[in-house]
């Protein structure tokens, strides 16, 4: 055929790479002109060439084109087989080698993945598995060749690999890698880091029964648990954006817990997956257990735990300087056992299996909010019945994170309205400023008027306010979280929802103090003259701004609030067994109402609960010890001393009692200058002498 010389053949047909890639019509003669090819030869089989096989195939199956997928399949099976033919003359691709050098797929960590990662069928694998060394890591997050077959479901090349003569291509069966991925739709999104993975966690996980069967013929372990933590959304995989602030912190607060998963083993993963081929290897393999002793009985029942993992930096000895990371796991939590999952899943098949190797079934452990109704595997249980109990450990936390998603739902809301009111005045303020050139009053005619101004700088007023009394607000209402439940939202809630809101200011040293609004205001005042900068202040300050109730008080309304607290303590009384706890509900009732209806001012509501609470006995101990708990959770003698000056501050000046004093001091003294100062001096200052020694 080549008569005395391969070039000769060579010639007329062109390179390998011009055969397999270029030339579709020269594709049947593939394999012919590998084999002609000197291995040595830079024009043989290289890492280009089967990167852009690969990427041809990648993008076949993509568009459905399957024409191009079986005949480059085709084109890689010659190749394969070439270098196979080939025998030691070809020297395989090393792990770092066997990945494309030009290819613009990248991990997350930004290196290239290996052919085996990218191969789209199983056969592109399985025709893979000669070019390269597969003994060690393919990928550098430490994954093998054994954990891409699992992972892809490709049971023929696993088991290939497995039953391969030449144990330096076997990979350890055991290997396990770290791995962290984002789980979740939309906005509701986590990290999930899960470390001690293994080659048979990925084969239960992707329902391939011939791997995990191949695995524990080779002496994998059937008990190898992984642990599973997940993280916020903001979490750094690499390095924890909130650790460099902990490093001049002394004590545990601002701990940070995050929902974890421990001893997940095959056997769980499996049941989850509904592998009943992989459960059945499990149970059947006489090296499961995987430790001397243990029983098939306790292999079935191995449990793995849900709880909390709870991070923070504290202090090392007290002699030694430096901070170190400690992790606490929460104690209890939920333990599931695999005929636990089967329940929960409702597989069937599993659950037989699971009875058959010696399951117990006389407890079985659900979630808080599974349904056990209609579910075909509790068919499969004895008749005898089981003992059913709810996990709820995870409860608080749950509700932790769901009054947190409020917050975060509130702050989106205001955030918007913010937005677009503060916009829209912003579009008013530039207009009046475009109208007329003129400067002072007089550039104010027409619609650009003074009651124009005045409104829109009352306005700007209340929406700084309004950006104020909000962000306050929300920060208080998580600090108070924070404090009742031992959590550390507030750092994370400041720095990475409020700060990135509309209600923050970007780039400023005051961020939550309405800086557009008060702009405005500036902008405002800047068109009219000094009187009337004042004359608009005193406004703003009279107008009460945001969060002070305007409204006068409603006896209808507040009719309305008493005869529904009525009925709350009325009703409250077949349902709540204390009387004390009826009378508390009623005074809550009758306080939502009274806000709801804004049938009297909010602050004179708020100021009304404690001395009701008192009055209606709704804490333990006397009255007296009642009204003294109440005034000094909320006043103290300070306040109360601060707060009388005030109203006697402003019951002077109401009644210009003042005015009336200097002007009596003034006509019986006037002549005497001497006794006129000492006079004044005496009211300022004796009065204060009781005041200061109380």
């Amino acid at each position: 055929m080549f008569h005395d010389k391969k070039e000769d053949f060579l010639q007329p047909l062109g390179s390998v790479a011009s055969v397999a890639l270029y030339q579709k019509s020269l594709r049947p003669f593939t394999l012919a002109v590998c084999l002609a090819t000197d291995p040595l030869s830079p024009k043989f089989v290289n890492q280009d060439l089967l990167a852009h096989i690969i990427g041809d195939m990648r993008l076949a199956v993509s568009h459905g084109d399957l024409a191009e997928v079986n005949q480059s399949q085709a084109v890689l099976k010659a190749l394969s087989l070439c270098v196979k033919r080939k025998g030691k003359r070809f020297q395989r691709f090393s792990a770092p080698e066997c990945r494309s050098r030009s290819s613009g797929i990248t991990l997350k960590d930004g290196s290239s993945p290996s052919f085996f990662a990218l191969a789209p069928t199983e056969e592109a694998f399985l025709n893979l598995l000669p070019v390269c060394e597969t003994g060690g890591w393919m990928e550098k997050d430490n994954r093998t060749i054994l954990h891409l077959a699992a992972e892809k479901n490709f049971g023929r090349p696993f088991v290939e690999i497995m039953n391969s003569k030449n144990t330096s291509l076997i990979p350890d069966v055991n290997s396990t890698y770290m791995d962290t991925s984002i789980v979740g739709v939309g906005t509701k999104t986590s990290w999930v880091k899960v470390v001690g993975r293994a080659a048979i966690h990925d084969a239960c996980r992707s329902g391939c029964g011939p791997c995990v069967k191949a695995l524990l013929a080779r002496d994998a372990s059937g008990r190898m648990g992984l642990n599973l933590t997940m993280f916020p959304s903001w979490w750094d995989p690499v390095f924890h954006p909130w650790m460099m602030d902990y490093l001049l912190k002394s004590t545990k607060r601002n701990r940070h817990s995050y929902r974890s998963i421990w001893g997940v083993q095959p056997i769980h993963i499996a049941t989850l997956h509904h592998c009943s081929e992989c459960l059945e290897a499990l149970v059947g393999s006489s090296d499961t257990s995987g430790t001397s002793g243990e029983t098939l009985k306790e292999v079935v029942e191995a449990t793995m735990s849900l709880g909390y993992t709870t991070s923070y930096m504290a202090d090392l000895e007290p002699d030694t300087k430096g901070h170190v990371q400690q992790t606490d796991v929460s104690d209890p939590s939920c333990l599931f056992s695999a005929l636990d999952l089967a329940v929960l899943t409702n597989c069937s098949s599993c659950a037989q299996i699971l009875l058959q190797a010696g399951a117990s079934a006389s407890q079985i452990t659900l979630d808080q909010d599974s349904s056990m109704e209609n579910l075909p595997v509790f068919d499969v249980l004895p008749k005898n019945g089981s003992k059913v109990q709810r996990c709820s450990s995870l409860r608080l936390t749950d509700k932790q994170e769901e009054f947190m998603e409020a917050v975060e739902q509130e702050l989106v809301r205001v955030g918007e309205w913010y937005k677009d009111k503060v916009t829209a005045l912003e579009a008013r303020v530039r207009q009046l400023d475009d109208e007329e050139g003129l400067e002072g009053e007089a550039a104010l005619s027409g619609s650009a008027g003074a009651e124009v101004v005045s409104a829109l700088h009352l306005e700007a007023v209340r929406l700084t306010e309004f950006v104020i009394l909000n962000v306050e607000a929300l920060r208080k209402i998580v600090k108070k979280m924070d404090k009742q439940c031992g959590t550390s939202y507030q750092k994370v809630f400041v720095e990475k929802s409020l700060k990135q809101s509309p209600l923050a200011t970007k780039a400023s040293d005051q961020p939550f103090n309405g800086e557009r609004a008060r702009a405005c205001r500036r902008a405002l005042e800047e068109l009219v003259s000094p009187e009337r900068i004042q004359e608009l202040r005193s406004q703003a300050m009279e107008s009460g701004g945001v969060g002070l109730s305007t409204k006068h008080w409603s006896l209808t309304r507040t009719l309305v609030s008493i005869c529904c607290a009525l009925m709350a303590f009325a009703m409250s009384q077949n349902s709540v067994p204390l009387a004390k706890a009826q009378r508390c509900l009623g005074l809550m009732i009758f306080t939502v109402v009274m806000w709801v209806s804004e049938a009297a001012p909010f602050e004179a509501t708020a100021m009304l609960v404690a001395p009701l609470a008192a009055a209606l006995d709704v804490m333990d101990g006397s009255k007296e010890d009642q009204a003294k708990k109440l005034l000094a959770s909320v006043f103290n003698e300070s306040l109360y001393l601060v707060l009388s000056g005030f109203t006697m501050s402003s019951i002077f000046s109401k009644c210009q009692l003042d005015c009336r004093a200097a002007a009596l001091l003034q006509q019986s003294l006037g002549h005497r200058p001497f006794l006129f100062m000492l006079a004044i001096m005496w009211l300022g200052g004796g009065p204060s002498i009781p005041l200061d020694h109380r």
